[in-house]
């Protein structure tokens, strides 16, 4: 199961600058990442500075926990569409998920994106997928789910579970999207899946929309 980003839109809208802000660490200055003498100075002084970025604007990805159920939960009722219309409650979503957060160890795991102010804006999770024991730590499907319309946000949480994939033992990552999300079908492309088959909808209930299957190969 893929839980996806919502609504149909372009790919070409882009979050706004003071929105979501990824760690200035992870900048490479050479390449003029850095464009603020404060933010350069991190890399060319002797000792780490702080970061000037106020607490409010950054965004936090971090492992899930039973508490933020209710927090997941709501974002997915924003998306009902891709339900069949349905809540979650009403498909057993919270006992899913439940069991998904509890049953994290050093490879399947379950993250979600704070916006810096205390409310989650996006999740992302790896779960098993296959149930051959020989197998199940080397295969994983990728589900991402975002309260907000935003590229920025879903390449960060994409990318994210793709650099700890990369630290276990898994060495594939499949992702299933709606052919009608356009804006995840960019985002998955952006971070190295790669598009390897179409799953048709399904017509007997409950409905199922047609798929794209995409597989990223961990450590390529």
């Amino acid at each position: 199961m893929t839980a996806t980003t919502g609504p149909h839109r372009t790919r070409s809208a882009a979050p706004p600058s003071n929105s979501l802000v990824t760690y200035p660490f992870f900048a490479d200055p050479d390449r003029g990442d850095c464009v603020d003498r404060r933010l350069r100075d991190i890399f060319d002084g002797p000792v780490l500075r702080p970061s000037t970025i106020p607490p409010v604007n950054r965004l936090l990805i971090r492992q899930a926990g039973v508490s933020d159920l209710p927090g997941v939960l709501r974002i997915c009722e924003t998306h009902a569409e891709f339900w069949d219309g349905r809540l979650p409650t009403e498909i057993r979503l919270n006992e899913f998920f439940q069991r998904a957060i509890r049953a994290q160890d050093d490879v399947f795991q379950f993250w979600v994106a704070d916006n810096g102010h205390g409310s989650m804006i996006g999740w992302e999770m790896l779960s098993p997928a296959s149930a051959d024991p020989a197998n199940r730590r080397l295969i994983a499907e990728a589900t991402t789910c975002l309260g907000q319309q935003s590229s920025g946000l879903g390449r960060m949480l994409a990318t994210h579970a793709i650099r700890h994939a990369a630290r276990t033992p898994l060495q594939y990552v499949y992702a299933r999207v709606p052919t009608r999300d356009t804006l995840m079908i960019g985002v998955l492309e952006a971070v190295g899946y790669q598009e390897v088959g179409l799953i048709p909808a399904a017509r007997k209930p409950p409905a199922r929309p047609e798929l794209i299957e995409f597989v990223h190969v961990v450590g390529n």
